[in-house]
This record gives C-alpha cells, structure tokens and sequence, in this order.
C-alpha cells in the first residue's frame, strides 16, 4: 500500500498536523483503505475499531458525533464498528 503521506511525515518529524487533501466514505470490513488514512472522521456516534500503520488492532469506545481521531490507519474493521458515516482523510 502506497503511503502518501509518508514524505511529509518523516519531513514535520512525525507531526500529523498538516490537513488531508481529500476525504474518502470508509466500508468497514476486511479490506485495506486505498492509502493509510492520516484522520478518520465520524459522523455518527459509536465505537471503531481500525489497525494502524504499525499494525495494532484498536478499539475507540463510544465515538461522539463530529469526532476527528488523528492517527496512521490502513483499516477500518467490521468486527465491533457500530459508528456510521466514517470518511478517511488521505
């Protein structure tokens, strides 16, 4: 998987405060995002659960509407996501 943001990453010496260039809808399941996702936004309330790009499994409980959570995420699993209407910032 292609990391787009890699360079600029390594660049801000790991900063993640630069804004994504475009929003993509996430399907929770198995399968990779398109790019590793620099934010996930969450536009209905509930728990996700996504891997990093450091390959950890982890669970966000209880997700209010409007939350934005910063991180380097390649998924966004099916397996215990009850939140709605996600986007990936890429």
């Amino acid at each position: 998987m292609a990391d787009r943001h890699a360079e600029e990453y390594a660049r801000s010496g790991g900063s993640l405060l630069y804004p994504p260039d475009e929003f993509l809808t996430v399907t929770p399941g198995a399968s990779a995002l398109t790019s590793p996702a620099v934010c996930l936004y969450v536009g209905g309330a509930g728990d996700v659960q996504v891997i990093t790009l450091a390959g950890s499994t982890v669970l966000f409980k209880a997700v209010p509407v409007g939350t934005t959570l910063w991180g380097r995420f390649t998924h966004v699993l099916a397996t215990l996501t009850t939140a709605t209407y996600i986007l990936a910032g890429q």
